[in-house]
């Protein structure tokens, strides 16, 4: 749905609740983990997830985009650690 973000106040709940959850998969799997994102959401919260993700904190992220054409979800895009 294109309306679950109705104030800035539940798009900086999302930022809160997406730093937190990286946080853990990162506690839980370690630094070297990779979080493989398949992206529902609307544009505000796509980004802000990307603004909330911190290099050298968080997980690196692999994001794909839905291709109906190419038959589902590609590789799109990469989050590295800062070198």
């Amino acid at each position: 749905h294109n309306d679950i973000i109705r104030s800035p106040v539940d798009l900086a709940e999302f930022a809160r609740l997406f730093r937190t959850t990286l946080d853990a998969i990162k506690v839980a799997h370690g630094e070297d983990t990779i979080v493989h994102v398949f992206p529902a959401v609307p544009v505000s919260v796509a980004v802000e997830a990307g603004r909330s993700w911190q290099s050298k904190a968080h997980p690196a992220l692999k994001i794909y985009d839905q291709n109906r054409k190419l038959g589902g979800f590609i590789f799109a895009h990469e989050l590295e650690h800062a070198s």
